[in-house]
């Protein structure tokens, strides 16, 4: 866990705000061993070519590097940003919030009506993101607009990673863990396969689909995060089918036999949203086949918490399950 530890806590402290994903690239390029070759596509993922042997398959692996983030929209004459939200975010964790903009002006995200004014609905707990605005201070509209420009995009403040006992929590940490388990094998396994850290997928680009296109794959694995309802940390789940998507039953049998050699928890789900990411990445090409392993955290607003013994336990069925792949002679049609 240490090196997952290690990648995470680097991942945690840098920005990676959809569009500003640049500086966790380069972090991302200091950990890659010398086998690999890699390079920017015309989006701007990061995609990694790792070549030590001859193999008959090709694979590709994918993670999210991308974090939600705020767009300005408006100034109003008091001085106060509105803005557009980035990404799913819930709106009703953003009161209270702490915002950065692109010059490192510290807001924060506030309410138009303070609480004895709230209608018995606002109370509830329900949010308008159009009652909310940012406030940085400013006494007016000029004054704002000497450091603030429409379109401009913020980040949020970000946190120290904290361990409590298993639980790992930070700002979007789900989504740092998958790349880091993508890190970690990339540096550890010695076999032939790509990797694509991938992108502006949180706004619905579908910026799998040129990786997909570089890589020409006949194998995909799309490592996510997967929000439990139930709150159990434990279990890494295997999507049988998702919307739109119905994944390769003879890949879910494999890696689930996998982690039950191993004694590791893992649970079939069916989902009821769309990953667009394992769809753009099966429609590509002639076809791929996909199939996607989801790590599962808890999500209060812009924090995740996670499990480090499921987050290690993922990285090692994938690994189990690559060095498997690579050594057999499976017939995908």
């Amino acid at each position: 866990m240490e090196d997952i530890k290690c990648i995470l806590e680097k991942f945690c402290e840098i920005n990676s705000t959809i569009s500003q994903e640049e500086l966790a690239i380069k972090e991302i390029t200091k950990f890659l061993p010398s086998s690999c070759v890699y390079k920017k596509d015309g989006i701007g993922n990061l995609v990694v070519n790792k070549n030590v042997n001859g193999s008959n398959l090709s694979i590709m692996l994918t993670a999210n590097i991308d974090e939600q983030g705020l767009m300005a929209s408006d100034i109003e004459p008091c001085g106060s940003v509105k803005f557009k939200a980035l990404g799913g975010i819930d709106i009703a964790c953003l009161p209270g919030s702490r915002i950065i903009s692109k010059n490192n002006l510290n807001g924060v995200i506030c309410m138009k009506k303070p609480v004895h004014l709230q209608t018995d609905e606002e109370r509830r707990g329900y949010v308008n993101i159009k009652e909310l605005f940012i406030d940085f201070g400013f006494a007016n509209k000029e004054q704002a607009e000497k450091h603030i420009t429409l379109g401009e995009i913020f980040r949020f403040s970000n946190e120290n990673l904290n361990f409590y006992y298993s639980n790992v929590i930070s700002k979007f940490v789900a989504d740092k863990a998958c790349c880091a388990i993508l890190l970690k094998l990339l540096k550890n396994l010695d076999l032939n396969f790509s990797a694509a850290f991938l992108v502006k997928e949180k706004i619905g680009l579908n910026s799998a689909k040129t990786a997909t296109y570089m890589l020409k794959p006949n194998i995909a694995i799309v490592i996510k995060p997967y929000v439990e309802p139930n709150k159990n940390l434990k279990d890494i789940i295997i999507p049988i089918a998702s919307k739109g998507v119905v994944y390769s039953e003879q890949l879910i049998n494999i890696l689930y036999n996998t982690a039950k050699e191993k004694n590791i928890a893992i649970r079939k789900v069916v989902l009821n949203e769309l990953i667009n990411t394992s769809k753009a990445i099966a429609t590509s090409l002639s076809g791929v086949e996909v199939i996607s392993l989801m790590l599962p955290c808890k999500q209060f607003g812009v924090f995740n918490v996670i499990d480090k013994d499921t987050t290690l336990n993922l990285y090692e069925i994938i690994s189990s399950f690559l060095t498997n792949l690579a050594s057999s002679n499976i017939n995908l049609i």
